[in-house]
């Protein structure tokens, strides 16, 4: 066993379970924004329902909310819609907020973005003509999404919602129990999931959810709950993002006041030509080694052209600059599938195995760096976490327990993971480690030669801090391109060798100005400004009229 294969599995397992998490869990925000609970204040609790309209259970759960004044939200299908228009017109006629749950109801984890955008758009006007209702809130069928849903979501202007509570009545375990999962399940804020319709079937019992419905309404009342509006958890939104950025702008406002901007300035000014150049020259060598090794990580299951693999890879780059999300990954993709039909599910799975190569290459520079270098105590406790994975994995590796893993895997993931696992065996992922290593020390390279051009005193030990904490702190891509992200890490990380602050943030804006500006310029050139900034599957929305009402939206 060489010292690569537990990290290698480390980094798999580690990139299959962040993918699994953003898959499965219906509020997981990985690929984008998910309303998964309601605001708690007054023990307010959110009713939804799946899978309608249905020609029996619908119109018994309008009268019992109706009698009720309780509101509630309605996620329809959209061929089932068109088989009972009437009874898609009674939910909005009633006041209740109508939203958009697919026109098939078809999982769409494993769907490409032509192929989702269609079930969307064609759900979209089917209940917009039915019921004349504004739809601006989606729920995925079962929960399951992956980036290109959130993308078209967002084109679409859709609010998209998990749930709080699901209590599985699609089983039809009887009313009783059905009231009980409910009742036990019920928290402040909760959004409740259940169901008016079967998803697959048009005529599907759900009588057992609408005689149900009373009886849990009436346990909510009895422990102190009350109804909510998705109103409400949209305003809780804006105002938490209203505060976000009220405090992001006091923050700005002090560091643009405060700040020695002009030593900044004149740092940049007097920085070396012919060293940013070759900065320059080393950051595009290691989007060669990335693209590279993607592209093999794909000819063992899937035939692709090396140029086209480069060419998606930095169009994904591109994407991601000018993202805060996952968009990235799937304009990868989606230009891989679109120019060599790799199929998608390989080419998902291949971006995957591609992110646990490049943490395998990391692990393996942050396991090697403290023998060759100085590093300061904030990388301590990184380098000492990295130790202790690659121990575990290895004594699992080595006794051969990982293989009892498999059963505790969702029987939904498992699809996902045997792709996986078809793609590489350890042999074959030789050659893309080393390329991943490659890619680590041309980053490496470039943080050096970049505080190099800056006349900053510096050493391998501190581009090495700067490259581990500009990463580090980059996992979240909370701005695009993690501006601001990336200055503050390389203050951080440059501190402890007695670099000052403006010379930091000096070297953190020349090093965005290489790895970005370059990066979209030539993307632009390969696709075009207007497909890089609108992608393909993103340009076409749902047709809107003039009169369509103004929101008015109740929760999820």
């Amino acid at each position: 066993m060489t010292i690569w294969a537990p990290g290698l599995a480390a980094g798999v397992a580690a990139a299959a379970g962040l993918c699994a998490y953003g898959v499965f869990d219906p509020n997981a925000p990985l690929f984008g924004s998910v309303i998964g609970r309601g605001p708690g204040a007054g023990a307010s609790i959110y009713l939804t329902f799946d899978d309608g309209p249905n020609p029996t259970a619908t119109e018994r759960i309008l009268d019992i909310l109706s009698s009720e004044g309780i509101p509630a939200t309605f996620f329809q299908v959209g061929r089932h819609v068109a088989r009972y228009p009437q009874v898609a017109h009674m939910v909005a006629d009633r006041g209740q907020e109508i939203g958009n749950h697919t026109q098939n109801h078809h999982k769409l984890y494993a769907k490409g973005p032509r192929f989702i955008e269609r079930e969307l758009v064609e759900a979209h006007e089917a209940i917009a003509a039915s019921t004349g209702a504004a739809i601006r809130s989606f729920r995925a069928p079962h929960g399951l999404r992956n980036p290109f849903v959130h993308s078209i979501a967002r084109r679409m202007k859709y609010d998209v919602f998990g749930w709080t509570l699901g209590v599985w009545d699609t089983d039809r375990p009887g009313v009783e129990e059905i009231r009980r999962r409910v009742r036990v399940g019920l928290r402040p804020g909760a959004i409740v999931l259940l169901h008016d319709g079967d998803g697959y079937d048009p005529v599907g019992d759900r009588t057992q959810t609408a005689a149900a419905l009373l009886p849990i309404l009436r346990d909510a009342r009895d422990n102190g709950y009350s109804r909510g509006a998705s109103r409400v958890t949209r305003k809780a939104r804006r105002i938490v993002r209203v505060s976000l950025v009220v405090v992001g702008g006091i923050v700005a406002g002090f560091v643009l006041v405060r700040f020695p901007w002009h030593a900044t300035l004149a740092a940049l000014v007097g920085a070396s030509l012919p060293l940013l150049l070759a900065a320059l020259a080393v950051n595009l060598l290691s989007l060669v080694a990335k693209g590279w090794a993607w592209n093999l990580l794909l000819r063992r299951r899937a035939p692709n052209r090396w140029i086209v693999a480069q060419e998606a890879n930095l169009i994904g780059c591109a994407a991601n600059s000018l993202s805060v999300s996952l968009v990235g990954e799937a304009a990868r993709v989606n230009h891989l599938v679109s120019r060599d039909r790799v199929p998608l599910e390989i080419a998902m799975a291949s971006i995957v195995w591609a992110r646990a190569v490049e943490a395998l290459g990391l692990a393996l520079f942050l396991l090697a760096a403290p023998i060759f270098l100085p590093l300061p105590a904030i990388l301590h406790g990184i380098h000492l976490g990295t130790g202790i994975v690659f121990g575990a994995v290895l004594a699992i590796v080595w006794t051969g327990r990982w293989l009892k893993f498999s059963s505790i895997i969702p029987m939904r993931a498992r699809s996902v993971v045997a792709t996986m696992a078809s793609i590489g065996s350890p042999r074959s992922l030789v050659l893309p480690t080393l390329l991943a290593l490659a890619n680590w020390a041309a980053q490496w390279g470039t943080y050096h030669l970049t505080l190099l051009a800056l006349h900053v005193p510096t050493s391998l030990a501190s581009s090495f801090t700067a490259l581990v904490l500009c990463n580090v702190g980059g996992v979240a891509r909370l701005t695009p391109g993690n501006v601001g992200i990336t200055q503050a890490a390389m203050v951080i990380a440059l501190l402890p060798f007695g670099i000052s602050p403006t010379h930091a943030v000096a070297a953190g804006l020349a090093l965005q100005g290489l790895q970005i500006i370059p990066v979209l310029v030539l993307a632009a050139a390969t696709v075009g400004w207007q497909v890089l900034s609108t992608p393909a599957w993103l340009r076409r929305g749902p047709t809107r009229t003039a009169s369509e009402p103004a929101v008015t939206s109740r929760t999820d």
